[in-house]
C-alpha cells in the first residue's frame, strides 16, 4: 500500500534531512520527532501513537519512535492546498499615501513647534554687564 508523493511532500523534505546521516537510523527521539514534524506537541505525538499512527519503542528509559511510523504518518496527512494571492497595487499606492500624509503631518507639526527663543535686547542696548553699560534691573525683567 505504498502511496506516490509529489515532489516538495514532507517526506522529501524529511527524506533530504536524512540523507545527512552516514546510516539512517531506525528510530528518533520524541524531541526529534516534534522538529521533524514542525514542532508538533508532545501530547500530538502521544496520541497518535495510542491511534496506532507512530510506532514507539523503549531502548531503556528512552522513548523512541520508529522512522517507518513517522515516514508513514507524513504520507497520511493530507496535502495542503494553497491559493496564491494576486498582488494588490491599490492597496500599495494607498500604503504610500498614507505615509506620505503622516510624513507632511509631522512636518507642518514640526514646523509649529518654535524653539523657545533668547530674550532679544532694545536697539542700542548692550549687555556687558561687568562694563556697567546695561542696566541689571532691565536684564532680571526680561529672564
Amino acid at each position: 500500500m505504498e502511496q506516490q508523493q509529489a515532489s516538495g511532500s514532507p517526506n522529501d523534505a524529511l527524506t533530504a534531512w536524512l540523507s545527512t546521516f552516514t546510516i539512517e537510523p531506525f528510530a528518533l527521539s520524541v524531541s526529534v520527532t516534534q522538529h521533524v514534524l514542525g514542532d508538533k506537541a508532545l501530547s500530538t505525538l502521544y496520541e497518535a501513537g495510542a491511534r496506532g499512527d507512530l510506532e514507539f519503542v523503549k531502548d531503556g528509559a528512552k522513548t523512541l519512535i520508529t522512522l517507518a511510523s513517522i515516514k508513514r504518518y507524513i504520507a497520511a496527512m493530507p496535502r495542503a492546498v494553497l491559493t496564491p494571492t494576486p498582488p494588490r497595487p491599490e492597496r500599495q499606492r494607498c500604503l504610500k499615501d498614507l505615509k506620505a500624509k503622516a510624513k507632511a503631518k509631522r512636518k507642518t507639526a514640526q514646523s509649529k513647534q518654535t524653539p523657545k527663543q533668547k530674550p532679544r535686547l532694545p536697539t542700542g542696548v548692550s549687555l556687558d554687564l561687568r562694563a556697567g553699560n546695561a542696566s541689571k534691573d532691565w536684564y532680571d525683567e526680561c529672564l
